[in-house]
């Protein structure tokens, strides 16, 4: 057998054993990827730092929340997204997280708070009963 078919053999071979491993971990990356973007996106769980891990369908959530109903929706949240099977849901629940100062607070949530105080505020000083 020359050189280059061995070559062609031990390159074909290895590809052959590399390539699922390899496509696995993409998949794990898209798929954390889409976890820690639909974790976000979620209004009530973006002010906090939750990390992500996936592996074989299943996400890993750490970091800490606010209560136990945040707790619940980040792992529902991460079950919601499609690709993943299992949640192991390591987030604590940091009741001082709620002290946090506002300039903390993620600044999309600052902008929705001011935006909700003045339709409020708005509809208060119109309204007939309350004038």
């Amino acid at each position: 057998m020359s050189a280059i078919t061995r070559s062609v053999v031990l390159a074909t071979t290895l590809l052959s054993i590399c390539a699922p491993a390899f496509a696995d971990s993409v998949q794990d990356a898209r798929l954390q990827g889409s976890v820690q973007t639909a974790l976000s996106l979620n209004r009530m769980l973006n002010p906090f730092r939750i990390t992500v891990q996936v592996q074989d369908h299943r996400a890993q959530l750490s970091g800490a929340v606010e209560n136990q109903i945040e707790r619940d929706l980040a792992e529902h949240v991460a079950l919601a997204t499609r690709g993943i099977e299992q949640v192991d849901n390591q987030l604590e629940v940091n009741a001082e997280l709620s002290e946090r100062p506002l300039e903390l607070r993620a600044y999309a949530q600052r902008v929705e708070d001011a935006t909700l105080a003045a339709v409020v505020r708005a509809r208060l000083l119109w309204s007939r009963t309350t004038a």
